[in-house]
């Protein structure tokens, strides 16, 4: 796969963000200064994820890679929510596809954004390419409602879902964040040659299932996913390929 830079290039994602104005209050997961309307502002296990974003960038800069930056903003979630609001007449919104100016002032400046809302459709172009081959597999096969892959693995019967967001509201019908997340993947892959995202360790389960969507595809992404605990420490290194493996230990050295 080509890229737009050196193959000593890397791209680092520190994170999901969400940003909007002109909120209102309570949105989970977000922080508003004064608990009412302001700017988003994101909590501090987020921060943390922005300071080891910091260090590896520094270990790989300083063994002879390049760092790229990029951020991922789900505005489709803020939409969803506020839309329901402003039907209720409780609270008009506007929302933005730009992360919190704390981002930005933690040293962490994105060379590229990524929307929900752009990826979308090439989401929903991969639900189908991957129901087709799926309706064909010795090893996979749809639940009946076609919304959900299911294959057994070590004697139990596992699924990944393909539509289907804990979206606010919840849409049975918009591709899942496995999915999303998948052409997240191949969009930052165009970028460098390897890609490294910084996440919570809550999120690992999620993760090894875009790992396993992938898997199906045939596909071994020379992705990097790091996990961090609550007290911003790292948990684990995880290469998803040999291609990804140097990167890894290089990041490893600094946990």
């Amino acid at each position: 796969m080509s890229t737009e830079n050196g193959p000593r290039h890397v791209d680092i994602e520190a994170g999901h963000y969400y940003a909007g104005e002109r909120v209102h209050k309570g949105y989970p997961g977000m922080h508003y200064p004064n608990g009412g309307p302001g700017e988003v502002v994101v909590g501090p296990h987020i921060l943390g994820g922005i300071q080891i974003a910091q260090r590896i960038i520094t270990s790989l800069e300083n063994t002879g890679f390049t760092a790229g930056r990029s951020v991922f903003v789900d505005d489709t979630a803020l939409m969803s929510y506020w839309r329901g609001k402003q039907d209720e007449g409780l609270v008009e919104a506007r929302v933005v596809g730009v992360t919190s100016q704390q981002i930005y002032d933690s040293g962490f400046r994105p060379f590229v954004q990524f929307k929900e809302s752009e990826l979308e459709s090439p989401a929903r172009d991969l639900v189908t390419d991957i129901q087709e081959r799926v309706a064909v597999s010795e090893h996979y096969g749809l639940s009946s409602d076609r919304r959900k892959i299911k294959y057994k693995e070590q004697g139990k019967v596992q699924s990944v879902t393909l539509l289907g967001k804990n979206n606010a509201p919840f849409d049975p019908d918009y591709p899942s964040c496995e999915i999303l997340d998948l052409i997240l993947y191949r969009k930052r892959l165009l970028l460098a040659p390897v890609v490294v995202t910084v996440l919570p360790e809550s999120y690992k389960p999620q993760q090894e299932r875009v790992k396993k969507l992938f898997e199906i595809l045939g596909e071994k992404p020379a992705v990097v996913v790091v996990y961090y605990n609550e007290e911003g420490s790292i948990r684990d290194v995880d290469p998803w390929s040999g291609d990804a493996k140097e990167i890894a230990d290089t990041i490893s050295s600094i946990a």
